[in-house]
């Protein structure tokens, strides 16, 4: 007999119920033996707090009291025999019967569906609800974590890298009025309008950028720009060497230098910079960096591992079927959380996945939900296979403590 099939017992506060899962092929249908009076105040609790917003969404007569108030009351009684307690109450129902089950079990529980309350008018009811578990991967192999370590970052050489970005962002710039020389150190502020055979050539057309001298790629355009000053209009021909049926052409340009600048740099030595940025000096920059950059490795290594155990178990494992239950709910959340992004522009949200219809949408995301689903298998496969909890991060931790990290070869 195993876990599922057990009888269950387990005394919550305010509930003493009987429960017993009963197996059939998929998925177990549960029932659950409470006080009708108990059941009826848990349900009355979530009423209250969510009634008045229900309320307002269902119309019928007497609605409203005197004065305009929604009489909660009457809205109650009106939505509970109409649309029936599961309808109304399948999240408090839920949680009821997700509480009444074992630890082991409920991480087990892929999804609850069918839910039924029997006998609500007699002193004691029954919940009947339908558990589908975490259908399992047929997995034999050993895993293997000899994993080749690829990240190659240095601390010392990530943190110059984050120091000169810091110097250049918080440079200090000069205008150089009625600039006379401008040198490799200069920032200058220009216009490149350029033009092939008469026509205008977007591609090789800049406007009102700024760049240090020295770090412009085109020579010609570099050396040009050496040789004027602020205000200068000027022509200058290159060849195009961008990929192309244009490349080899002659680029003919207009060029316009509106500003010079002087720039100064901070150094790096002194806290000065580091205070400009947010830190209360350099060691406290490098502290702050030096959690960011381990921060950072941890997570890469963690989920190149990750990636790496739960592949094997998807390629060398054979699946169990996946309840299409799962795979509709799924969608339908799916579909709703994308569309509601778009404000309920059904065509913009189609228009943005690239489809000319939900019966597309559909398929679009079905792919990625068997995708999720299969890694969700997979980590409940490794979680049994070494008797820890299912949960990611915890299969996360076990992965990381069996990995050896190799050199690449």
């Amino acid at each position: 007999m195993t876990e599922e099939t057990k009888e269950v017992k387990k005394i919550e506060k305010g509930f003493e119920p009987e429960v017993s899962i009963e197996p059939l092929a998929t998925p177990y249908r549960t029932i659950i033996r409470t006080n009708s009076k108990e059941l009826r105040e848990h349900l009355d609790k979530f009423w209250k707090q969510h009634g008045e917003v229900i309320a307002k969404q269902v119309n019928y007569k007497g609605k409203k009291e005197k004065g305009g108030k929604l009489n909660l009351n009457d809205a109650q009684r009106f939505i509970e025999k109409n649309y029936g307690l599961v309808k109304l109450y399948s999240e408090p129902i839920s949680e009821l019967v997700n509480g009444f089950v074992t630890a082991e079990q409920k991480q087990k529980i892929m999804l609850i569906t069918d839910l039924h309350v029997m006998d609500f008018d007699k002193e004691v009811c029954s919940i009947i609800a339908f558990l589908y578990f975490w259908s399992k991967i047929n997995f034999k192999e050993e895993i293997g974590f000899n994993i080749v370590d690829i990240f190659k970052s240095n601390f010392e050489e990530e943190m110059q890298k984050r120091c000169k970005n810091l110097q250049q962002q918080h440079r200090i710039k000069t205008s150089l009025e009625n600039c006379s020389e401008i040198t490799d150190e200069t920032e200058a502020q220009f216009d490149v309008l350029a033009s092939i055979e008469g026509e205008a050539y977007e591609e090789g057309t800049l406007r009102n950028v700024s760049l240090l001298v020295k770090n412009i790629s085109n020579v010609v355009l570099k050396e040009s720009i050496k040789q004027h000053k602020t205000g200068d209009l000027f022509e200058i021909q290159y060849e195009n060497t961008r990929e192309g049926e244009l490349k080899g052409k002659i680029i003919n340009a207009v060029v316009k230098i509106h500003e010079g600048f002087s720039i100064e740099l901070h150094n790096l030595d002194e806290d000065e910079i580091y205070q400009i940025a947010g830190y209360e000096d350099k060691k406290d920059f490098e502290k702050k960096f030096r959690e960011e950059f381990d921060n950072y490795e941890k997570n890469v290594k963690q989920n190149r591992a990750f990636e790496h155990v739960i592949h094997q178990i998807i390629s060398k494992g054979e699946f169990e079927p996946i309840p299409q239950e799962w795979i509709r709910k799924n969608l339908d959340l799916f579909i709703e959380r994308h569309i509601r992004e778009y404000k309920g522009d059904k065509e913009r949200a189609l228009k943005a996945i690239g489809v000319d219809s939900e019966a597309n949408l559909r398929k679009s995301f079905e792919g990625q939900i068997y995708k999720e689903t299969m890694n969700q298998m997979a980590i409940h496969t490794y979680a049994e296979k070494f008797g820890i909890d299912s949960k990611v991060e915890v299969v996360v931790d076990d992965i990381m403590k069996r990995v050896v990290w190799k050199e690449k070869e």
